[in-house]
């Protein structure tokens, strides 16, 4: 051991002399995609380091230098800030320690560790991880930060994936600080979800969520404190928090609180956890706010709660246009009499002449939109109606196009004539005088002597036939 600090003590004197001497360039470095980075190298955007004892791990001289201990830990110290694009993945290495110095490092991407490899950060630098995923370890950290003002922030979240008795985030030193954006999830019995120490802090604003056996939620001791804004959960019976030397339940919180909005938990030696209070539980008072109708949407009630939860319900059917036509043509649009919009209904109007005559209009059978058209007839030379002793004489004259008829050229009846003075026309028989007071019997004797008249007739022919005979 004594070795091993002399070397290190060495190797970073050396580092400061290549440094003022400008063999390293100090100076921010940000790789672009497919940007080789070592031997060892997938590309900038997604970086591996296989690793393995005796893994000979080596980094571009122009940001790091790295460096082994009898193949078993690998620490890779910054010469400057750098980005990384992609993901940063390390596999079954015996250990890694990043030395930030006071430089920052940026994992846009994931870190994503396999086996059994504890991550470890220290220096006065700082680090920014997209997430972290740590599976397949034990007896270790998922996230070890040491050491004066460090500074980590993971944006997303931290996952301990099957790993059995080790801390998914762990702060020590000083200084130190952990922020985790989203939740720390630990998976595998005997593990401990968060820790911080010696003056050391860790945020985590999601959830603590571990699961197993013999599992702990978080531990703070010698001045460290641990700030959550969501719950930690572990499952039923196993223990919830050790702060300082005491083991403590969610019951188990301070009166009064040093942190507004927060369950505090106090032990030995000022260390803290703080957990979010619950949100009480809150019944909702909905208003509602009715929105009408229209042609063609529909309508429907917006119910909200002071919380500004909000749910709709209550809905009615579109009211539909009332269209209006100005002339009820069929030819034009209808307008909505509510909203003015233009129906486009228009149809085809069906024009016809009623007789079909030439001076006659024509007009729609449906809605009677008059289309004109009225046109001179065509006359032929006319069919003369003589007069008659009671009818009048006239000419009818027909139209050679459409065949309508019409009469001119009236002349008067020409009247009975009673020559014979019997009260009847000579011309058409018609009876032309009135009956007097005998003109019943007169003409009884009439018919009377007509009738002998025939009778003598009769008799004079056969009397003729015998004589011949």
């Amino acid at each position: 051991m004594k070795i091993k600090r002399v070397f290190t003590k060495l190797t970073s004197l050396l580092l400061a002399v290549m440094m003022l001497t400008g063999l390293f360039a100090a100076m921010p470095l940000t790789f672009a995609a497919d940007t080789p980075l070592g031997p060892n190298d997938a590309g900038a955007c997604d970086i591996s380091y296989p690793g393995g004892k005796n893994s000979g791990v080596s980094l571009n001289q122009a940001f790091a230098t790295a460096k082994t201990y009898g193949g078993y830990t690998v620490e890779i110290t910054m010469l400057n800030d750098v980005t990384i694009p992609g993901d940063l993945r390390f596999q079954d290495e015996e250990s890694i320690m990043l030395y930030l110095r006071d430089n920052m490092l940026i994992i846009e991407g994931g870190l994503i560790i396999d086996g059994h490899v504890p991550f470890e950060l220290y220096g006065s630098g700082s680090c920014e991880i997209g997430s972290l995923s740590k599976s397949n370890m034990s007896w270790t950290s998922g996230l070890y930060a040491y050491g004066t003002d460090t500074k980590v922030t993971v944006n997303g979240d931290v996952n301990l994936i099957n790993c059995v008795n080790s801390v998914g985030v762990y702060a020590s030193g000083w200084g130190a600080e952990v922020t985790v954006k989203g939740s720390v999830n630990c998976a595998g019995n005997g593990n401990t979800g968060v820790q911080a120490d010696f003056y050391s802090a860790v945020e985590i604003q999601g959830d603590v969520n571990v699961t197993g056996e013999g599992v702990l939620g978080a531990i703070t001791q010698n001045n460290g404190n641990i700030t959550v804004d969501g719950e930690i959960k572990v499952p039923a019976g196993e223990r919830f928090i050790y702060v300082g030397s005491a083991e403590k339940t969610p019951e188990q919180y301070e009166e009064v609180s040093s942190k507004p909005g927060y369950l505090e938990y106090l032990g030995s030696n000022n260390s803290y956890v703080w957990v979010k209070e619950p949100t009480a539980a809150h019944t909702h008072n909905y208003t509602p706010a009715v929105t009408a109708p229209t042609c063609t949407e529909q309508g429907y009630t917006t119910y909200t709660c002071d919380c500004g939860d909000s749910y709709v319900d209550d809905y009615v059917p579109a009211a539909g246009h009332i269209g209006r036509k100005a002339h009820d043509f069929c030819d034009e649009d209808s307008v909505c009499e509510v909203c003015g919009e233009n129906l486009d209904d228009a149809t085809s109007c069906t024009p016809v002449k009623e007789h079909g005559y030439c001076d006659e209009d024509a007009i729609c059978t449906v809605c009677g939109q008059s289309f004109g058209g009225a046109t001179a007839h065509s006359w032929d030379g006319g069919t003369i109606t003589a007069p008659t002793c009671t009818e009048g004489g006239f000419t009818t004259y027909a139209c050679t196009v459409c065949g309508a008829e019409k009469t001119e050229d009236l002349t008067a009846a020409l009247g009975h004539t009673d020559a014979d003075g019997d009260g009847y026309c000579d011309v058409c028989g018609a009876k032309i005088s009135a009956d007097g007071p005998f003109d019943a019997f007169y003409r009884y004797i009439a018919l009377i002597q007509r009738s002998f008249a025939v009778i003598m007739r009769l008799i004079n022919m056969i009397l003729s036939i015998q004589a011949i005979l």
